[in-house]
């Protein structure tokens, strides 16, 4: 990608905070020195819609660097769609750029009518963009022969995992003989009577079904609907068969990501966690960085997968593209700030070139025993995209289909319901909620 740094050290900056209604806030972020060629191109304020602070907090990063003047409102996740269809073709309710879940991010490359070609209006930064970074995150933002969203984020999906218990079990705490000793289901039950036998219980080798569950929707290629029709795949079979064997074998110490969950990093009682590689900064570095627990690692899952990340996107009705855009490279195309941001979430980025750099700096996280995380993210990334480089495996219907899985798999498992009896529940909720859909198996 190409690197051009942005001039910081803007005189005159002033930063207000203010909060407006509806469970939203917004920051207005101006300075009142504009001298750099980006505030240039920027004749006025943009506005940008967000649904995480972290992206709040970059957009201010912007603003402070460049002295243009940016409004971010933050936007609550269950709203955001819905507050978007309303407001996004209108030039006077649009916002001039947003930073949606890639869990939504095909429903809006597919806009073509609503959504800026970037391909078209910024042929050039396209180009280097497309030539520095995954394919699969190439083919995610494309539609038509065009690039209509693009990504500051590669998140592959690692296995965190307990290395004292490793050590224990295993006799190794290193992360290639882990990931062997979880590189199959088969070898994880050989794992989990071997965590009985051991510790009686009181540590489980999950942490969550629905981290479990998250793992295994997001390891699939193909999307769940295809021209209108949900099918349940032999995958989607599988997860059900094997969510009856995790609860079967007592497999897990919480349902979801509550209290004894989060309690559980700094305590250790689980053995293995599947989170992305944003995942530790979000989840488990909260936990236990003033707990004194410094007892986890990263590995190979035994199935690669890709799990989060926003797309950038830029609406048709917008009156200042060219502000917009240049925002966007600050956020997504500049190395150095993509350098600098990763190395403070620990996180990796979409251009190759930096996450090597990240991965040649042999950066050891203290957090994670030593570990050099960003070599371990680095070569997941190979798996992750060697698995979804074609893939466009997300649709709008996606979160209400996994929440409608997680709850029949469930059930199914607990034997509540027969399988049988968990397909027909799933059919008439989701086709109740989308009459659009219809559920075959």
């Amino acid at each position: 990608m190409k690197t051009k740094k942005v001039i910081a050290g803007i005189l005159g900056l002033s930063l207000m905070l203010t909060a407006c209604g509806g469970g939203s806030s917004t920051t207005s972020t101006t300075s009142s020195t504009s001298t750099t060629a980006a505030s240039k191109a920027a004749d006025s304020a943009i506005t940008i819609w967000v649904h995480a602070n972290s992206f709040k907090t970059r957009a201010e990063d912007y603003a402070a660097a460049t002295g243009n003047e940016v409004n971010v409102v933050l936007i609550p996740y269950d709203d955001f769609q819905t507050k978007l269809k309303q407001s996004i073709t209108d030039p006077k309710t649009t916002p001039d750029l947003f930073i949606i879940s890639r869990d939504f991010a095909r429903e809006w490359v597919e806009a073509s009518s609503a959504i800026t070609n970037l391909s078209q209006e910024f042929p050039d930064d396209i180009a280097d963009y497309k030539a520095g970074t995954y394919e699969s995150l190439v083919t995610m933002g494309s539609n038509d022969g065009g690039i209509y969203g693009i990504t500051a984020e590669y998140s592959p999906g690692m296995m965190f995992y307990n290395r004292e218990v490793a050590e224990k079990l295993l006799g190794t705490q290193d992360e290639e003989e882990v990931a062997k000793a979880i590189s199959s289901e088969e070898k994880i039950l050989e794992l989990n009577e071997l965590l009985k036998a051991e510790y009686g219980g009181t540590i489980k080798l999950f942490g969550t079904f629905y981290n479990v569950a998250s793992f295994y929707f997001n390891s699939r290629v193909e999307p769940w609907v295809k021209d209108g029709v949900m099918t349940v795949t032999d995958e989607i079979d599988h997860f059900m068969d094997w969510s009856k064997t995790v609860y079967e074998n007592d497999m897990i110490l919480a349902e979801g990501e509550d209290d004894a969950y989060f309690n559980g990093y700094a305590q250790g009682n689980f053995m293995l966690d599947p989170l992305p590689t944003w995942g530790f900064n979000s989840k488990v570095k909260p936990q236990v960085k003033d707990s004194g627990t410094e007892i986890w690692g990263a590995t190979t899952p035994y199935i690669p997968y890709v799990r989060g990340g926003s797309f950038f996107f830029i609406p048709q009705a917008s009156s200042n593209k060219q502000g917009a855009w240049e925002t966007v490279k600050y956020m997504a195309l500049d190395d150095d700030n993509l350098y600098d941001y990763c190395t403070s979430t620990l996180s990796l980025s979409s251009s190759k070139s930096v996450n090597q750099k990240l991965a040649d700096n042999d950066y050891k996280e203290p957090l994670l025993g030593g570990q050099a995380i960003f070599k371990s993210y680095n070569a997941e990334s190979v798996n992750v995209e060697a698995k979804f480089k074609d893939s466009t495996n997300t649709t709008k219907y996606d979160g209400f289909i996994a929440e409608f899985l997680r709850d029949i798999a469930r059930d199914y498992a607990t034997g509540k319901v027969t399988k049988e009896e968990a397909y027909k529940d799933f059919k008439l909720r989701l086709e109740s909620a989308y009459p659009e859909i219809t559920v075959e198996w």
